[in-house]
């Protein structure tokens, strides 16, 4: 049973790419397609005039030379004096790909600010991206997946609005990986995610389930002030640094089994549903300080913990009396 139950996350990483693949499928059978699969070089300036005509945009096995421009400061819509919108009308997909220049959703022009808004289905899948990927401001109303990518430079998603179904299942990220204040309507999925320096999901709103299984933090991860509406599933994950998760609002499950931490903050934040801590290890400082649990007590079965911290903590609006 336990070798069962620890396969399942994986398991269920198999079957969310399934429902990816079946999306991304359909809206190349609906929509006509510009393919480019099977080019061993692309210059990204090439694909300026099919991503500006609304062409869905297919590329496999390429390396793709030049900045790729997402926010085309020529034909943006001014949302205001300073802010632009520039929109991307076609899906984008790209498979086994090498990014040799920056690849942007938001671009500033002095003081001006252009960000793109992609109404189909953007899908990057074992891809390389070896310049810095900004998405910042950006919106992605449709799937959007980066399904086993490789971020050789800072990685920054923040204040993206995600319509969606997520994916960075799989991914590594080598510098720092940012998401605040971003939001995320659909399921988000950070299966098996390598995070080799800081991680930023600070203010960020998950609307549905929010999986994070079998993912590593090996730097400073940062969590405060998130909101999850459901689900926060963090099973069998790793952290050599700090996991910080405090001052959130778990409006659903909140799942840390097996979790393999070096110090953990999770301090005023409040716990609307089940919350297990079963199984796991923070080897030096755990500190609930202040957090409240509104339905029950958290479960700790087998937990291992070196300093425990639960000062001003409250099950059911008593003090929490140990885990």
């Amino acid at each position: 049973m336990p070798a069962a139950k620890k396969h399942f996350p994986a398991i269920k990483t198999i079957l969310m790419h399934t429902r990816l693949i079946c999306i991304f499928a359909l809206c190349m059978v609906c929509y006509s397609c510009s393919s480019r699969g099977g080019d061993s070089q692309v210059n990204a300036a090439d694909l300026h005039g099919p991503i500006a005509r609304g062409e869905n945009l297919v590329s496999t096995g390429s390396t793709i030379s030049g900045d790729l421009v997402l926010a085309d400061s020529t034909d943006a819509i001014s949302a205001s004096p300073v802010q632009h919108i520039s929109y991307v009308h076609g899906a984008l997909v790209f498979h086994d790909c090498t990014f040799r220049g920056r690849v942007a959703g938001s671009l500033h022009a002095g003081q001006a600010i252009y960000s793109a808004t992609l109404e189909r289905s953007v899908f990057f899948d074992n891809c390389v991206f070896e310049e810095e990927v900004n998405f910042t401001g950006a919106t992605i109303q449709g799937a959007c997946t980066f399904t086993k990518c490789t971020f050789k430079k800072p990685a920054l998603f923040n204040q993206v609005r995600f319509g969606g179904e997520v994916s960075f299942a799989g991914c590594t990220f080598l510098e720092s990986a940012g998401f605040q204040q971003s939001t995320f309507m659909s399921s988000a999925f950070f299966n098996e995610v390598h995070f080799e320096r800081e991680s930023s999901f600070m203010g960020t709103y998950f609307y549905r389930d929010a999986t994070f299984n079998l993912a590593s933090f090996d730097g400073y991860a940062d969590f405060t002030q998130a909101s999850f509406y459901s689900h926060m599933l963090a099973n069998y994950t790793h952290s050599k640094k700090n996991m910080v998760l405090s001052e959130c609002t778990f409006r659903g499950r909140a799942e840390f089994l097996t979790a393999d931490w070096v110090r953990a903050e999770i301090e005023n934040s409040t716990f609307y549903g089940r919350t297990l801590f079963d199984k796991a290890t923070i080897s030096q400082s755990f500190s609930l300080h202040g957090s409240r649990f509104i339905v029950q007590k958290p479960s700790a079965t087998g937990y291992k913990a070196g300093k425990l911290d639960i000062s001003d903590a409250q099950v059911m609006g008593s003090q929490l009396e140990g885990l």
